[in-house]
């Protein structure tokens, strides 16, 4: 049906609580880069998105739509990411919910599937 290219640089995130409604406070967020691109063909949203700075990042994969019930819509993607010490430090209590996902060179990789609703997050092991 069509597709979407997002480019940006730089820009930055707030990370203060009362910027993002969620319960905690965090480093904000800063890119030097940002990259993203959407495509959609039928029921299926693929997605492609990097960034350096902060965080160096890169999302690929796709949604299967359920367009009736988003909830229901099926992830399967595959996220890296490696994290500047600083910024990762400053995550504070957050930062030990990645040590699981990371290998011994600090690299975070994960496949993002399940639903909408409830994703799942698995270790790659690389």
């Amino acid at each position: 049906f069509g597709s979407l290219e997002l480019n940006s640089s730089p820009i930055t995130f707030s990370g203060k609580q009362e910027d993002t409604n969620l319960p905690f406070t965090f480093p904000n967020t800063s890119f030097t880069t940002l990259q993203s691109g959407f495509s959609l063909s039928g029921k299926k949203l693929d997605i492609e998105i990097s960034t350096e700075g902060d965080i160096e990042l890169d999302l690929k994969g796709g949604i299967d739509l359920d367009l009736k019930r988003l909830e229901k819509s099926k992830n399967n993607m595959v996220l890296t990411a490696r994290m500047k010490e600083k910024y990762e430090t400053g995550l504070g209590f957050l930062k030990g919910f990645l040590v699981n996902y990371k290998d011994k060179t600090g690299k975070l990789s994960v496949s993002i599937t399940g639903t909408f609703q409830r994703p799942i997050f698995k270790k790659i092991n690389q």
